[in-house]
């Protein structure tokens, strides 16, 4: 009795799987024209390409930093968003419907040293030389630290030749 069961059980689970299989893959199903065409292949954000279905053509896009990726799924096209930064990192951005590396421009205009940008230096200044914002200036020489030193000095011999505090 209990192998009936069993076999009766299956027999049922198989048949409300392909129920659940055919009455969902109607709605992604393209009966007319099986067909959908996607050149740069699913998730490529690299490639600006497009998706052909027969509802019509898709072309991948961007938007600030996001890029809409048309691809194939079911004979029909369907799109993923999603930004560059979060796909590849910092270093990427999107431009013309893909994903490109951020070229860093390095930027010494109107600076004769100091950082340009893209982790470069416009030069550096002489040694009597400090950089700041982006110009060489000469180092003031503070001499009150001789001063200081010159009258410690003074004391400590004063107190050594027994000139002491009561």
């Amino acid at each position: 009795m209990k192998r009936e069961n069993k076999l009766i059980f299956s027999f049922c689970f198989l048949i409300m799987l392909l129920i659940i299989n055919a009455v969902s893959g109607s709605e992604n199903y393209n009966q007319d024209n099986e067909f959908c065409n996607d050149p740069d292949g699913p998730m490529n954000y690299l490639e600006s390409s497009y998706c052909e279905d027969a509802n019509g053509i898709y072309y991948d896009s961007c938007e600030g930093n996001y890029v809409t990726e048309w691809q194939c799924r079911y004979y029909e096209c369907f799109k993923a968003e999603l930004t560059c930064f979060d796909i590849y990192g910092e270093n990427y951005i999107c431009e013309d419907g893909k994903c490109i590396e951020k070229v860093c421009v390095p930027n010494c205009e109107d600076k004769e040293c100091g950082d340009d940008g893209c982790g470069g230096s416009c030069g550096e200044c002489d040694s009597n030389e400090k950089c700041v914002d982006g110009t060489c200036e000469k180092i003031k020489n503070d001499f009150n630290w001789r001063w200081r030193i010159y009258y410690r000095l003074r004391f400590l011999r004063f107190l050594r030749r027994g000139h002491g505090f009561p």
